[in-house]
């Protein structure tokens, strides 16, 4: 049975993995406002799930800042994830196996944007590390099933076209290894994508080795193609400005 541990407060270098309690602390200048447009789930291959919709705090620039930390008989997660109505998805994650074997772990973010129409254009990105925690000697990481560690959704669905760390597989004898980076669509948002409805999100699906851990800071962003229609009228205004500096 997992347990309800999740809490939400700035980081530190130990409070990824700290079994402290914590309690959620405003900090931006929008004091007393919450908001809970984000949704994260962990799924445990063969095992349960537990997900949330946790507290975010809305900061001048507006964006909104999520961070928190859950802990269960066989993980801890820790997130600092930030989004934006353009939309924007960045998120920061350390997760570390407590179980006594590697396990499979899928990580789901998905937060509620305003819609886009189709076509729209896309891209993301994913790095991070891998960290041998208890010191035995190694640790591993994988892709999951789906063959990527990385993929960028769209109201819910996973897009074939944004898998990044696909397959991906390491393994270090000692203290750790980087993964990544890896990335697509980028710089300029180049990969056409579909409509979005209500949400964008990404999934993290990876196999990682007893005790040990890993940190992933992975990005996705969707925005709408120009419209033709605004480009002819750009194009109309030229030709009238054109046509006035020669009388």
């Amino acid at each position: 049975m997992l347990s309800n541990k999740t809490t939400n407060r700035r980081p530190s270098m130990t409070w990824l993995f700290s079994a402290a309690a914590a309690s959620f602390v405003t900090t931006s200048s929008f004091a007393g406002v919450v908001i809970n447009d984000l949704h994260i789930m962990v799924e445990v291959a063969g095992g349960p799930t537990w997900q949330a919709n946790p507290n975010g705090t809305p900061n001048p620039d507006g964006t909104t800042s999520y961070v928190g930390q859950q802990t269960t008989t066989g993980w801890v997660l820790g997130w600092d994830i930030n989004t934006n109505p353009d939309p924007i998805v960045l998120s920061n994650i350390a997760f570390q196996n407590t179980s006594g074997s590697a396990q499979t772990y899928t990580i789901t973010v998905d937060n509620l944007v305003p819609a886009i129409a189709a076509p729209s254009n896309m891209g993301g990105s994913v790095q991070g590390s891998a960290t041998d925690s208890n010191n035995n000697g190694g640790v591993s990481v994988q892709s999951g099933p789906n063959g990527a560690v990385y993929l960028g959704r769209i109201d819910g669905v996973n897009l074939a076209s944004t898998a990044l760390l696909d397959p991906y597989a390491n393994f270090a004898p000692f203290a750790g290894f980087v993964i990544g980076p890896d990335s697509f669509g980028l710089p300029g948002l180049t990969t056409v994508g579909p409509a979005v409805t209500n949400s964008i999100g990404i999934q993290l699906q990876f196999t990682l080795s007893s005790m040990d851990s890993i940190s992933l800071t992975s990005f996705f962003q969707v925005e709408p193609v120009p419209a033709p229609a605004g480009l002819a009228v750009l194009g109309l205004a030229g030709l009238v400005g054109f046509g006035r500096r020669r009388r």
